[in-house]
């Protein structure tokens, strides 16, 4: 977020941020000036206006807190995001146009840490593959529990592919050229930014729907790599009943086209702003249009 704020008010200085794995460091800022200090702790907060005084030379300190996760901030950024994360290359890379990458994020959630982070359903990892033709791979987190065993028997042949290093299943995600991404933002940010996905396979579930977070945006509608796929709500909780389901249910979804997501934000919109007609709900609003 640093860098955007940089990239629109390009006086800002930057501080108190390391990520040695990619070379960042900005180094705190000890001075003493009596500023205002403006703190981002939501994921919606007033971008423009917040650039505009930063521009404006105002003496303000911004403080950002989370990870301010919404497509409206960072869409127009894709190259300084590549920039800031380059490829080492040194890490693992990963698999070819013949292959399906599927990312598994399961080890502290799998128990129900997040309500808004799940697992997808295995019927969904069946359906493209088929769909696509191609051979699947699953890199990730590969905790031995009935999730996992149930994935290795529904895909005798496929390999599963667990590193010690998480930034070798990042660059191996990056790297690849057909993607589905997990409930992650480390598995989302590794597929956004690649270079050589052709393909990335969505599915909108968890922090991803709009319908469980309006105020999370992580849907870059207008990329043509993706394809979207609706899902129900949910809150996840790590329940056996819904681990069951996710093992062996239906796992209701379908594909979604990025003109009615375009809808769907803009039933969001008008909810934040309060400009809903009287009785008409959030769910409501958004099922009219998906």
């Amino acid at each position: 977020m640093g860098r955007v704020l940089q990239a629109h008010a390009p006086d800002v200085i930057l501080a108190g941020c390391k990520l040695p794995e990619w070379g960042v460091d900005h180094p705190e800022i000890s001075d003493k000036l009596d500023r205002e200090r403006v703190i981002v702790a939501d994921h919606v907060f007033p971008f423009r206006q917040l650039t505009e005084r930063l521009r404006s030379g105002a003496g303000i300190d911004v403080c950002v807190s989370n990870l301010s996760t919404r497509m409206e901030y960072y869409a127009n950024h894709l190259a300084l995001a590549r920039e800031i994360f380059p490829i080492d290359p040194n890490l693992r890379i990963g698999y070819g146009p013949e292959h399906i990458v599927f990312n598994l994020r399961i080890g502290d959630i799998y128990g129900g840490l997040h309500p808004n982070y799940t697992v997808l359903p295995i019927r969904f990892y069946i359906f493209l593959s088929r769909k696509t033709g191609l051979k699947p791979v699953f890199i990730g987190e590969l905790d031995d529990n009935d999730y996992t065993r149930a994935l290795r028997i529904a895909f005798p042949e496929a390999p599963f592919v667990h590193n010690e290093n998480p930034l070798d299943d990042f660059n191996m995600v990056r790297t690849s050229a057909v993607v589905v991404p997990s409930v992650s933002t480390f598995c989302w940010l590794a597929a956004w930014l690649s270079s050589t996905a052709r393909q990335i396979h969505f599915p909108i579930i968890g922090m991803y729907n709009p319908n469980d977070r309006p105020d999370i945006d992580l849907l870059p509608v207008q990329d043509q790599r993706y394809t979207f796929y609706s899902f129900p709500r949910e809150r996840w909780e790590g329940r056996q009943d819904q681990i069951y389901r996710k093992i062996a249910g239906e796992g209701f979804f379908e594909p979604i086209q990025a003109p009615r997501l375009y809808k769907c934000r803009a039933t969001i919109r008008a909810w934040r702003e309060g400009r809903l007609p009287s009785g008409l709900s959030v769910w409501r609003g958004l099922r009219s249009s998906l």
